[in-house]
């Protein structure tokens, strides 16, 4: 949020009307958090910025939380077009919330908008979401399609000029890196090795034809 605004430390203080507090900096250092009165003030600087401090992937983040948590809420946080390609818009029961799932298709159209270089937060949430239900529903296709999709990202977090700027700046790439970094481990342990190779193929050829 303090990079998104383009403003200081001082500067948001000053906006939250406690000038001299030093309260940013605090939330900076995860000391404290922001109240909802001070997220208000900052989404009317930089308007949906508050989504994003308030979104469930900071937690999925965690690589130490694989087989913890469950993908619902991350999917349901997810704006269109990806919160369909998930959750049924309503369901007889809400223990059903669930899109029948089609592997390929949800990786096409994730890569496919970070081709696009639309919608970051959201990318990088359903690919955590992606990763999370691979642990909980044993599916290692979908490990293997959730670690190719994280580790060709990052490649693209390093190397490409334009996903250093605007949301894409923001994203907290050291922990998408370390988050890449363990389902690789975990693909490897699982001698996913063919998986993998083909699920990166498919994200290059939608590479290609997102161009």
């Amino acid at each position: 949020m303090v990079q998104a605004s383009g403003l200081s430390l001082r500067a948001l203080d000053r906006h939250c009307q406690v000038p001299g507090s030093g309260q940013w900096s605090k939330y900076v250092a995860g000391r404290v958090s922001p109240t909802a009165e001070k997220l208000a003030i900052v989404d009317a600087v930089v308007p949906g910025s508050s989504r994003y401090y308030l979104s469930p992937l900071w937690d999925l983040l965690d690589p130490d939380s694989l087989g913890r948590f469950g993908p619902r809420q991350v999917y349901e946080w997810l704006d269109e077009p990806l919160r369909s390609t998930f959750c049924l818009p309503s369901s007889e029961d809400p223990l059903f919330w669930r899109v029948q799932p089609n592997i390929e298709a949800e990786f096409s159209l994730i890569m496919k908008l970070a081709f696009k270089y639309e919608q970051p937060f959201d990318v990088v949430a359903a690919l955590l979401g992606c990763t999370h239900e691979a642990i909980t529903s044993q599916n290692r296709e979908r490990l293997a399609y959730a670690s190719a999709s994280l580790w060709y990202l990052c490649g693209r977090l390093d190397n490409d000029v334009r996903m250093l700027q605007g949301l894409w700046a923001v994203l907290p790439e050291r922990r998408i890196h370390a988050f890449a970094r363990r389902t690789l481990v975990l693909a490897g342990n699982l001698e996913l090795k063919d998986a993998f190779a083909s699920a990166t193929r498919n994200i290059q050829e939608i590479q290609r034809i997102s161009r």
